[in-house]
């Protein structure tokens, strides 16, 4: 995130706990703190109070709406972004001050899908046709799940052996 950021000109700070991390980080030229990321008082000493955005990548489920509330209000102007492991976690984070969430389960689960279909010699244009077809049903099926508050919401809409080729048909005749 950080290196693709600065390669569009934008100041990155980042804070870990992890000594090593700190020092690798360090030593590409990157501003970094050590500190709990979660705590305003360390958001604060790495200067959130000008920041435009806040992006957290934590790993595991180590932060609450109520933490995400509190840092909104700390730091009201700035925009915040959280990279979550699955849909439990944007699940438990419903109603969180949160622009925006990556999931990574579901980016590297399309990642590796793609690969095992062009290996078996599925067509790049079908790849392209499924995984378009399959994130529309992911969207539609996570909106039914937050609004529902329930992992089993909509799995009526998740492929099936059945269902596979009438979803990317259906797509392919809407586009």
């Amino acid at each position: 995130v950080g290196q693709m950021l600065i390669g569009q000109g934008i100041s990155v700070t980042l804070i870990d706990t992890d000594p090593a991390t700190i020092e690798r980080a360090g030593n590409f030229g990157m501003k970094v703190y050590y500190g709990d990321g979660t705590r305003i008082d360390t958001l604060r000493r790495a200067g959130a109070d000008e920041a435009q955005l806040l992006l957290f990548c934590i790993d595991g489920q180590q932060m609450e709406p109520a933490d995400l509330e509190a840092v909104k209000l700390a730091f009201p102007d700035a925009v915040i972004f959280m990279r979550v492991f699955d849909r439990l976690s944007i699940l438990r984070l419903k109603g969180a001050p949160v622009e925006g969430y990556v999931r990574e389960v579901l980016d590297s689960a399309v990642a590796m899908a793609r690969k095992a279909m062009a290996c078996v010699g599925v067509d790049e244009t079908e790849i392209d046709r499924t995984e378009e077809a399959y994130r529309n049903l992911d969207t539609k099926r996570l909106a039914q799940q937050l609004e529902a508050q329930d992992l089993y919401a909509g799995r009526e809409a998740m492929f099936s052996q059945e269902r596979g080729s009438a979803a990317r048909d259906g797509l392919s005749r809407e586009a």
